[in-house]
């Protein structure tokens, strides 16, 4: 049986609260991790990895704080299509799906993915995954079927990319997700799942939640999911 778990590193607990509300009954327990002292992006991914204390968790739902669940039912088809299929990570291309995003695509974006933390444990090495940059072999890589625009970029633009280069190098199995713009608000990306179902809002820019104008847009996107949610 696998042990899964849903985490999120988030900035602020509020916005945490609404999101979390949304998938409130998943049977799965929820972690929150505040992203302080630099506990985010590769360095998070590197905690949940790495640390003693999450060495039970088999498989990781990850969902930033700015994300909003609003069908629940295919996000577990999402994660049964994951397991059936021995699927060791999956999420969105960080380049060339959404125009709020032009980075690499053959990197996902963490913003909502599922990892198979076990087996990555099997090869992991910090020492080697740190120095790890995107090389032209990646390119293979590249979701083809999924983009929407040429106006990408092969970089180096997150730090967590390493992990994901690394995995490929490995010969770990990574699919690809759709997305596109929600019509409402051109910011925020509606992800589908393996089936071509709408199942997560991502407004993006959480670390403006108190910005009034992206407090605003947000708040409205947290509203339109909560009316929708099946």
């Amino acid at each position: 049986m696998n042990n899964i778990k849903i985490i999120t590193n988030y900035q602020y607990e509020d916005l945490y609260s609404y999101s979390k509300n949304l998938y409130k009954d998943l049977e799965f327990e929820k972690i929150g991790i505040l992203g302080e002292n630099n506990l985010y992006s590769f360095n998070f991914l590197n905690y949940i990895i790495t640390d003693e204390k999450y060495q039970n968790i088999d498989i990781m739902i990850y969902i930033d704080e700015d994300c909003f669940v609003v069908n629940n039912k295919e996000l577990l088809n999402l994660l049964k299509y994951f397991i059936d299929n021995k699927i060791d990570c999956i999420g969105m291309p960080d380049g060339g799906v959404v125009k709020t995003r032009n980075h690499n695509p053959v990197s996902i974006n963490q913003f909502f993915c599922i990892l198979n933390l076990k087996k990555i444990r099997e090869k992991y090495n910090y020492d080697i995954i740190k120095d790890i940059v995107f090389t032209h072999d990646l390119k293979k890589y590249t979701p083809n079927h999924l983009i929407k625009n040429n106006n990408f970029i092969y970089d180096n633009f997150e730090p967590y990319y390493k992990i994901f280069f690394w995995m490929l190098k490995n010969n770990y199995k990574i699919e690809y997700l759709d997305a596109y713009e929600f019509e409402n608000d051109k910011t925020t990306t509606i992800l589908k799942n393996n089936l071509n179902i709408d199942f997560i809002y991502h407004t993006w820019y959480a670390r403006k939640w108190k910005d009034n104008y992206h407090n605003d847009r947000i708040y409205n996107i947290i509203k339109h999911c909560n009316l929708i949610k099946k």
